[in-house]
């Protein structure tokens, strides 16, 4: 999705046609991306619609290039899809608590364990990893 995203901007900022234009091929591309990445249809819809209404309606503020406006309001709008600064209550409460990850090799796993531990040893608790992959060595 990123690469794609990435390739999108690029085409944006480097483009020689007028902004109305630019913005309408960026907006196609970006919902092809979110498509292809699996993001629900209406939800795809609605932030195109919102980019596309904020970038046409808004006047950039003093010393920012409209292309420059037009990135930062794509920022925020996936910001806000993928769920802005909303930071869920996940802080055991009982003790020991028990996550158990499950997946396919190579989906994951293991990152996520120490991003979870990570994240719980940050707000002062001791995480303690165990691993049960008994056919893999390079797992212990």
């Amino acid at each position: 999705m990123f690469s794609g995203l990435r390739e999108a901007v690029k085409k944006f900022v480097t483009g020689s046609t007028s902004y109305e234009k630019a913005v309408e091929a960026f907006i196609r591309d970006l919902q092809r991306e979110l498509i292809r990445s699996d993001v629900n249809v209406k939800i795809v819809s609605d932030s195109s619609t919102k980019i596309k209404k904020r970038a046409l309606e808004e006047k950039p503020p003093p010393g920012l290039s409209r292309h420059d406006w037009f990135i930062k309001i794509v920022y925020e709008e996936l910001v806000q899809l993928l769920g802005g600064d909303y930071e869920p209550d996940v802080i055991p409460k009982k003790k020991p608590y028990i996550i158990m990850l499950v997946g396919l090799q190579g989906s994951g796993k293991t990152t996520t364990a120490a991003k979870i531990a990570w994240y719980y040893k940050n707000r002062k608790l001791k995480p303690g990893l165990i691993e049960t992959d008994t056919y893999r060595p390079g797992a212990y």
